[in-house]
């Protein structure tokens, strides 16, 4: 993934993996629940030969409107199969 591991982000406190766009290739999903301070969702797209780090994305509690309890957000700390209809 992107940047440098900081001590205390808990990257891969809860991982998953899905095929979020349909292609028959599942994306890696990471949680990091003390990224920035408010958690975040890592994802690296899936290839035939495993997750791709280029063109990975995230997404923080913050950023994305998501409210925290209290200093430390805890986003990302639990993962689950999305429902996904075609």
């Amino acid at each position: 993934m992107p940047g440098s591991a900081e001590s205390g982000d808990q990257f891969g406190a809860a991982v998953h993996l899905t095929d979020l766009n349909k292609d028959g290739k599942a994306e890696t999903v990471v949680g990091v629940p003390r990224e920035n301070a408010d958690g975040c969702v890592w994802i690296a797209r899936g290839s035939a030969s495993g997750p791709v780090l280029s063109g990975s994305v995230n997404l923080c509690g913050k950023s994305a409107g998501i409210t925290v309890r209290d200093t430390q957000g805890y986003f990302g700390a639990v993962l689950t199969s999305p429902h996904i209809s075609s």
